[in-house]
């Protein structure tokens, strides 16, 4: 918890992603705890544009370490730019 809580308190909120074959489950938090933790679920066609509609600037990305996180990834980076 205390490598965790020094990385994210640069970023005003924290985006958890779950990879899955079809769908992804989104959560997403203010990193100083305010606020309720909001729950989202895309199908893959729309996750792109759902991540970009929830704006990830600021925000701390979490995936799991997998190929296609690394892919995601490099496209959030991308996005920031």
């Amino acid at each position: 918890m205390v490598i965790v809580n020094s990385i994210v308190k640069n970023y005003t909120k924290i985006i958890a992603i779950d990879t899955a074959k079809n769908s992804f489950q989104v959560c997403v938090g203010r990193t100083d705890g305010e606020g309720k933790v909001k729950k989202y679920k895309f199908s893959r066609s729309k996750f792109h544009d759902g991540i970009v509609k929830l704006g990830i600037d600021g925000s701390a990305i979490v995936m799991e370490a997998c190929a296609i996180s690394h892919n995601w990834g490099r496209l959030f980076q991308k996005l920031c730019i």
